[in-house]
């Protein structure tokens, strides 16, 4: 026990400890602010056109009598992350929240699929003139409150970009880029294959295992002589502090990368594959 009081009162030790300290409590500072904060994710899904379809030229796929070449199927959850409420009066008029895709895309038709609670009166209103843009509005956003849609559309661009201002949200709507928390289906059969075979959960505990391995070797090298000399460290394991750190690193990755994949949005408005 003593050994760990001294390795702890060590200068550097102090120094490591603050320099890693202080990043955290920024970031934790940061994400604690009450505020509202207006995020979707996304997901879309080649319907036709997708570049293994084999049609003769004399078939054509019609919508609404409308020849369709490609048709994509794109997916939103919109939601507020934030700790205060998203007021839609808030929402400026002359620059309203909307999906914009590029002009030469047509909006086929839009559906809202989830919601979670009638109270925040979610609309898609397409509009008139320009068939490329989706208008999306509400009444008000608690904490978690929020929506899930599908858009039907043409064209070669998946996803439209999220446009508008809200007051008091000078970055507007954020997007958390995990679009592949939705589904596999964009990714080619190779690397759907090749995940299933490294199976990513077995990846993560093998990372993790070692890590914590590592780290207790490195330990009790530091903080136990007997151990050190039954490995034989002169030759073996010189640096147990090294080999700490190092253990932290790998418990760390999988940590961080489990983390980063989590679902963020609120599990009440998942798609259903």
């Amino acid at each position: 026990m003593d050994q760990i009081f001294t390795f702890f009162n060590q200068g550097w030790v102090a120094s490591l400890i603050a320099i890693i300290g202080i990043p955290i409590a920024y970031f934790i500072a940061k994400h604690v602010r009450h505020k509202g904060k207006p995020c979707y994710q996304r997901y879309a899904r080649v319907l036709l056109g997708g570049g293994e379809d084999d049609l003769p030229s004399e078939v054509s796929i019609k919508y609404d009598g409308d020849d369709v070449k490609k048709l994509t199927r794109t997916s939103i959850i919109f939601w507020n992350h934030g700790t205060e409420i998203l007021n839609g009066e808030d929402i400026v008029l002359s620059d309203p929240l909307r999906l914009e895709f590029p002009s030469e895309v047509t909006i086929l038709n839009s559906k809202i699929i989830k919601e979670t609670k009638s109270s925040n009166e979610f609309e898609l209103k397409q509009d008139e003139e320009n068939k490329y843009i989706l208008y999306l509005s509400y009444v008000y956003l608690d904490p978690r409150d929020g929506v899930s849609f599908e858009i039907l559309h043409d064209g070669e661009m998946k996803y439209p970009k999220f446009e508008g201002v809200i007051k008091g949200i000078p970055k507007g709507v954020f997007r958390f880029s995990s679009d592949s928390l939705f589904s596999d289906d964009d990714m080619p059969n190779f690397m759907r294959k090749t995940l299933k075979l490294l199976n990513k959960n077995l990846m993560y505990l093998f990372l993790f295992i070692s890590g914590a391995v590592v780290f207790l070797t490195g330990f009790l090298v530091e903080f136990f002589p007997e151990f050190s000399s039954f490995l034989n460290s002169n030759q073996v394991i010189r640096d147990g502090v090294g080999y700490m750190v190092l253990g932290v690193l790998y418990i760390l990755l999988p940590t961080f990368m489990i983390w980063d994949k989590r679902i963020k949005y609120p599990k009440s408005l998942k798609l259903d594959r």
